[in-house]
């Protein structure tokens, strides 16, 4: 889909929600998202990229879900339409590799120099807290972050741990509850999108043996969850 397409779908959902000119345009954000500016008459809309291929009903239902929240109508979720397309397996397929290559900072690789982060993951099913067919995309951080674990896409089912549990000094079963805490979020985060559960982070998080124990070594790394 061009610029011009979306503008169009855009500026004529925008009339019928009273706004006389509308622009949109998309742009190449690392993460799905929507901006906008806006005044009484009038809106800019700046939508990800990774919408390009969408079809027009997705677009249509995004542009009237974006006026319905900016004129306080509705706070509701995705339409239905847009939800399956970015819910998808052909999404993920097509998308995940745009997400990594424009992430900055990564190894885009899950082995370390000390730990592999597929080793963690295994460790995590074969304890039957992750599912089998769980296999998101893993990396590293090339430097230690500062202050948190890791990070992770819900949409682009991706990963990205801290390099600080790189290290064989510190305990395989803390990485691994590290990482259980992303997958979490990851599953947690379907539900946002009309899939998966609503779950209780915490109450999942202490299905972890010795959680308590791994707690308190990311306290002591200066990390937090």
């Amino acid at each position: 889909m061009s610029n011009e397409n979306l503008g169009k779908i855009f500026e004529k959902v925008g009339k019928k929600y009273g706004y006389d000119s509308v622009k949109a345009e998309f742009v190449a954000y690392r993460d799905f998202k929507v901006k906008w500016t806006r005044s009484y008459k009038w809106a800019e809309f700046q939508v990800s990229d990774y919408l390009t291929d969408a079809p027009d009903i997705v677009i249509e239902g995004l542009a009237k879900t974006l006026f319905e929240r900016i004129l306080q109508i509705s706070v509701g979720p995705y339409p239905q339409e847009m939800t399956d397309y970015i819910t998808s397996p052909e999404f993920k397929k097509n998308k995940q590799p745009i997400y990594i290559r424009r992430t900055r900072g990564v190894t885009k690789s899950p082995v370390g120099e000390n730990k592999d982060l597929t080793d963690s993951l295994q460790r995590l099913k074969d304890m039957g807290l992750v599912d089998k067919d769980v296999n998101p995309y893993l990396t590293w951080t090339k430097n230690e972050l500062t202050s948190t674990v890791g990070y992770c896409s819900t949409l682009m089912d991706t990963v990205v741990m801290s390099s600080v549990f790189d290290d064989s000094t510190i305990p395989d079963s803390v990485l691994d509850f590290a990482l259980y805490h992303e997958l979490l979020n990851i599953r947690e985060g379907w539900a946002g999108f009309g899939k998966g559960e609503e779950i209780d982070i915490v109450e999942e998080e202490e299905k972890f043996p010795d959680y308590k124990v791994a707690d308190t070594w990311i306290r002591r790394l200066g990390l937090h969850l």
